[in-house]
């Protein structure tokens, strides 16, 4: 029994900076609401200053949709990938929402080369200069999930 309750725990920890990170996203992007809904302050501590990137004038001035979408690729590519199948679904979502997710299906946004080249050589552990002949540092194109 005790083994079993290591392995739940260690699973819940293994994720909690994934966890911080989605509420700190939620937040910045004016959905603090859903945190409280949730009553998540009381399992997690994520104070109060993971809170960077646009300013809150920026994300103020957005709609209420176009601040989910941001969310949503701030998020990552699962998050993108579940805002594009749903912008396909009129019969479950308001039009104002879909109009804003349908942006996910050819204008997100790609990340940096650094990250590109610091995933690449870890996971084929090797310099991408070892590895490839040529590698250009402008993206030849930008998709959620590969």
């Amino acid at each position: 029994m005790a083994i079993r309750k290591i392995g739940v725990i260690s699973r819940t920890y293994r994720h909690i900076n994934r966890y911080r990170e989605i509420i700190a996203i939620l937040v910045k992007y004016g959905f603090g609401e859903v945190l409280a809904k949730l009553e998540l302050q009381k399992h997690l501590d994520f104070g109060k200053g993971f809170i960077l990137g646009k300013s809150a004038a920026e994300i103020a001035a957005v709609s209420h949709w176009g601040r989910v979408r941001m969310a949503l690729e701030e998020l990552g590519p699962t998050f993108v990938k579940f805002g594009q199948i749903m912008s396909t679904r009129p019969d479950m979502i308001p039009q104002e929402l879909i109009t804003e997710l349908e942006k996910l299906q050819d204008r997100v946004p790609p990340f940096s080369t650094e990250d590109a080249k610091r995933i690449i050589e870890e996971e084929l552990g090797s310099s991408v200069d070892s590895l490839f002949r040529d590698f250009t540092d402008s993206p030849v194109a930008s998709a959620s999930i590969a």
